[in-house]
């Protein structure tokens, strides 16, 4: 698991489909990631919610072939429950080590 300061990283990746042709770059790009949480009791579902996802690097002022979109999973972000957000705040801003265990993950 790659990490920043003691918290996991989400990393995903966008592919230009058109990078092999001539003039097919995107200049002054922004990527903005949007996550769905949903919410409820036990297995039951009761509500979901939109969540814009704070990336590391949003803007590309060049993107040619690859960007790479990183979100760190820390206490800012929107992907975690409050009871763990707050853990981490608690923990000096890093999840606790048993967190990384693997029947936790």
């Amino acid at each position: 698991i790659d990490q920043f300061n003691g918290c996991p990283v989400l990393k995903f990746q966008v592919v230009n489909e058109l990078c092999n042709e001539e003039g097919s770059e995107i200049v002054d790009a922004i990527m903005k990631v949007v996550g769905v949480k949903f919410k409820g009791q036990g297995d039951r579902i009761t509500h979901s919610q939109y969540v814009r996802v704070n990336l590391v690097d949003f803007e590309h002022p060049f993107f040619s072939r690859v960007w790479h979109g990183v979100h760190i999973l820390d206490s800012t972000s929107p992907l975690l429950t409050d009871k763990a957000r707050q853990t981490i705040q608690a923990n000096n801003g890093s999840w606790p080590s048993n967190w990384f265990e693997h029947p936790n993950i």
